[in-house]
């Protein structure tokens, strides 16, 4: 518009006020699951390092805030994870396309998911239109709570490829199918969804078992030993989701980890811990010394404080002039009053 000197014009400056209505019916077929702004991207990067660091750090304050800031959303991906696994799950329909989304998607996912396939079974109707270039064309009458017809797409099915295609464009813009491609799946008697619709970043094993499970990456350097680390945490923390809620096997695991640890402690060296002071002195290339020879000043603080300031000669001797005279008066006072 401001190429062509069209500002003034009325009919774009309405066009250009709706633009919410019309600009996104161009994009249908642009896939915009998890778009984001770039400010916006931006000011959620700045906010979350923020948190944990300053303007005026080193450089090694700020890989150890890094590190902190790291270990905070791998907490978090754990925190969810954990609560994905141990998610029940209530289904509203018979079809087993459901329960295969309980075991693939995550919690969060999962229940878009749930409220796609039921209304594709109560309120979608499919009549079908016959074949062409390979693909069973079908039409689905979208009705809404009073049976009312709502709109008509189109769905084409590829049964043998396990291929199917909307017209309402739900999966190219949020990265799930719709109700009616659920619906056509459905009479169709699919129990499970086609591993080509299902995008990595919804599943519930997305995450790396190494991003996960990771420590300090400061105070590791064998890369081997890292990976069994994280084995053996994954070994542990799944025998535990699986025996949760079963006493008794919780109580048999509990009696088989005490007889491995007291073997371990019998025939490993006991070495000593990795601490903080360690990893500071691999960040710094220094060695704390075992003796301190050079002891922090003691410094006067101001009034707050409860330590004494330093009091100069001149002032010392106003302060001890104004004693006498004090005294003095004291000594006057009381011989006038008896």
């Amino acid at each position: 518009m401001k190429e062509f000197n069209l500002e003034d014009e009325k009919w774009f400056k309405d066009i250009f006020e709706n633009k919410e209505a019309w600009v996104p019916a161009y994009f249908n077929d642009f896939p915009r699951c998890g778009l984001m702004k770039t400010t916006s991207r931006s000011d959620n990067t700045n906010s979350f390092f923020n948190t944990y660091s300053e303007t005026k750090n080193f450089f090694q304050n700020f890989m150890m805030n890094y590190e902190a800031t790291i270990k905070k959303q791998c907490y978090t991906e754990r925190e969810l994870d954990h609560k994905t696994k141990g998610a029940k799950y209530y289904w509203r329909s018979p079809h087993m396309i459901e329960q295969h989304a309980t075991k693939v998607y995550t919690s969060k996912v999962f229940f878009e998911i749930q409220k796609e396939i039921y209304k594709g079974g109560w309120f979608c109707e499919v009549k079908d239109l016959g074949e062409g270039d390979g693909w069973e064309i079908f039409k689905v009458i979208h009705k809404n709570q009073k049976h009312e017809v709502k709109a008509t797409y189109k769905v084409e099915l590829k049964y043998d490829e396990k291929g199917v295609s909307c017209t309402y464009g739900h999966f190219n813009r949020f990265g799930i199918l719709c109700r009616h491609a659920f619906k056509v799946l459905m009479d169709k008697n699919f129990n499970e969804i086609p591993k080509q619709y299902i995008l990595s970043r919804w599943t519930n094993d997305v995450i790396s078992l190494n991003y996960q499970l990771s420590r300090d990456r400061f105070d590791e350097e064998d890369e081997e030993v890292t990976k069994l680390v994280n084995e053996v945490f994954l070994n542990v923390e799944t025998t535990l989701d699986i025996v949760r809620h079963d006493k008794q096997k919780l109580a048999f695991l509990a009696e088989k980890t005490e007889i491995l640890l007291n073997e371990v402690k019998s025939n490993c060296s006991c070495e000593k811990p990795i601490t903080n002071s360690d990893i500071l002195e691999k960040l710094y290339n220094v060695t704390i010394p075992e003796e301190v020879e050079i002891f922090v000043p003691e410094v006067h603080h101001n009034k707050i404080s409860r330590k004494k300031r330093l009091i100069g000669e001149v002032e010392k001797s106003i302060y001890e002039c104004s004693n006498e005279e004090q005294k003095m008066f004291t000594i006057w006072y009381k011989r006038t009053t008896q």
